[in-house]
C-alpha cells in the first residue's frame, strides 16, 4: 500500500529523535563551507542544501518516506523559490489562464513533486558526495553555483543552481544537471499536456510521478 504523503508517522522507536537530531543538523547545515550564510550569499544557499540532503543519506535509512518527507520539505522551502518555480514550470500564459484554486492546486502539486524528487534520490543513499561550490554572476542580478555530485561508484555529475534575490535573499530557481534543465524539461512535458488536454489531466500526471516515485 502506498504512503500518504505528508502524513508523519512516529510509531517506531527513536524515530523522534532520529528527526530531532537532523533537523538540529540541518539548521547548521550552511557552516560546512567558507561561505556561512544563506540570507545574503548564493553558495552558502547550496551549501546548506547539500549539506542537508547528506545528512538524508546518512539518517534516511532509519526513517519512514513521511518522516524523511517532512524533513526535506523544511530545507527545500527554505533554499528554493517554489513559487517562482511552479510560474516558470507553467509558462506566464499558462499561468495566468489557471484559477486561483487551480494556481494553488498546481504550486502544492509542484512543491509535493520536488521533496519526493528529493527523498528518492537521496533517502539512504550512502557514499553520495557533492565537490566544493563555486560562484559567478549572471544577468539580472541572478547567480549560478556549480559543483559536482559525486555518485556511490566514483563517478561525477556537473551540478548548476540557478539563482535570483526574493525578499533580499537568495533562493534557488532552477538546478542544470550535465547541461539539461530540470525546470525546461518540466515545462516541456506540461505545456505539450496542456495543448492536448485541461488542467485536470496535468494534475492527474504529477500526482501520477509521484506515486510512482514513492513505489518505486
Amino acid at each position: 500500500m502506498i504512503k500518504q504523503l505528508r502524513r508523519l508517522r512516529f510509531g517506531r522507536p527513536g524515530s523522534a529523535m532520529i528527526i530531532s537530531a537532523l533537523l538540529l543538523s540541518i539548521g547548521a547545515a550552511g557552516a560546512v563551507a567558507p561561505h556561512d550564510n544563506p540570507a545574503t550569499d548564493p553558495v552558502a544557499v547550496v551549501d546548506r542544501l547539500q549539506a542537508s540532503l547528506l545528512d538524508l543519506t546518512e539518517a534516511g535509512a532509519g526513517l519512514s518516506f513521511d518522516e524523511a518527507f517532512k524533513i526535506c520539505e523544511g530545507f527545500v522551502r527554505a533554499t528554493h523559490d517554489l513559487p517562482y518555480m511552479a510560474k516558470l514550470a507553467l509558462g506566464r500564459s499558462k499561468w495566468q489562464s489557471l484559477s486561483d484554486a487551480e494556481q494553488s492546486e498546481f504550486l502544492a502539486l509542484f512543491t509535493e513533486l520536488s521533496v519526493t524528487t528529493y527523498v528518492t534520490r537521496f533517502q539512504g543513499n550512502h557514499g553520495v558526495g557533492f565537490t566544493k561550490s563555486e560562484q559567478r554572476a549572471l544577468s539580472r542580478g541572478r547567480y549560478e553555483v556549480r559543483s559536482q555530485l559525486i555518485r556511490p561508484n566514483g563517478e561525477t555529475v556537473a551540478m548548476s543552481y540557478i539563482l535570483h534575490q526574493s525578499n533580499d535573499r537568495p533562493m534557488i530557481i532552477n538546478i542544470v544537471a550535465e547541461g539539461v534543465s530540470e525546470l525546461a524539461l518540466k515545462r516541456s512535458e506540461y505545456q505539450r499536456i496542456l495543448q492536448d488536454s485541461d488542467f485536470n489531466a496535468l494534475a492527474h500526471y504529477i500526482q501520477s510521478k509521484i506515486v510512482d516515485m514513492v513505489k518505486a
